[in-house]
């Protein structure tokens, strides 16, 4: 599943993905799934998020959903080279089953910026998680 901040791009800086179209059209072709999570219901996001194994997804608080999945793996795009580890605490709750991968995407000096994904580095990074 990918979680696109697409809504939150008519805000100037809130981590809007600017190739964002490339990036959904190849994760498409390995069966991922697009949602923009302000326009679903909370119980339809516990169900994506409760049935999801992999999530790609712009850092953002969309990922605080990974609470409703037990074993699943998280590949968080970061506009800096700084991890703010929030979401890696939150995925080491000793009752969940969580593998957190940062791809980092820039080199802006604060998180709340707009940036561009490797596509191609991301792709590979995420074909490692499929099952065989």
């Amino acid at each position: 599943m990918y979680i696109s901040r697409a809504a939150q791009s008519k805000r100037p800086t809130k981590r809007h993905i600017f190739n964002e179209e490339e990036l959904i059209e190849s994760l498409e072709k390995l069966g991922f799934r697009n949602y923009t999570l302000e326009t679903i219901s909370i119980e339809e996001k516990i169900e994506l998020f409760y049935d999801a194994e992999i999530v790609v997804a712009a850092e953002g608080s969309g990922l605080s959903h990974i609470l409703f999945s037990e074993a699943i793996d998280i590949v968080c795009f970061y506009p800096t080279q700084t991890i703010y580890p929030h979401f890696y605490f939150l995925s080491k709750h000793p009752q969940l089953r969580h593998n957190i991968h940062y791809l980092l995407c820039g080199d802006a000096s604060e998180l709340h910026v707009n940036f561009r994904v490797d596509v191609p580095r991301a792709i590979e990074q995420i074909r490692r998680l499929l099952p065989s």
